[in-house]
């Protein structure tokens, strides 16, 4: 799991190298992050739903969380950086590339849409 995590921050960085790699890990890490943070807050959601409780979630917590993975993910990849995992798949073959960035595109596209699509139901629920 932690290879395709690597994956996806290798290739939000790569988005955002324009030349300058070492500029390149903080948009990066974000962007990880981000999409870590959609997950979690996702699978929370369903669990509010699935037990009927709309208290389940605070700013503190969401907040946390970002927190916790920002620092988490930090670490990380101080240890694996961008530069590292350049070298790492820029020597990939075409047909593994190909068929990893559609893995990332679609985690992107399930997490994101999961994330917003709960979080309107949840918001219109109960009111």
């Amino acid at each position: 799991m932690l290879t395709f995590f690597d994956y996806v921050f290798y290739k939000a960085c790569k988005f955002y190298d324009r030349g300058k790699p070492e500029n390149a890990g903080i948009p990066g890490l974000s962007i990880l992050v981000l999409l870590q943070v959609c997950n979690l807050l996702s699978i929370l959601f369903l669990i509010s739903i699935v037990i009927e409780n709309r208290n389940i979630l605070s700013k503190l917590l969401v907040i946390s969380i970002c927190v916790f993975l920002f620092i988490a993910n930090g670490v990380r990849y101080n240890k694996h950086p961008y530069e590292t995992l350049k070298e790492r798949w820029d020597s990939e073959q075409e047909d593994k590339r190909t068929k990893r960035q559609l893995f990332v595109l679609f985690y992107i596209i399930i997490s994101v849409v999961s994330f917003i699509g709960l979080a309107i139901w949840l918001g219109g629920k109960n009111r």
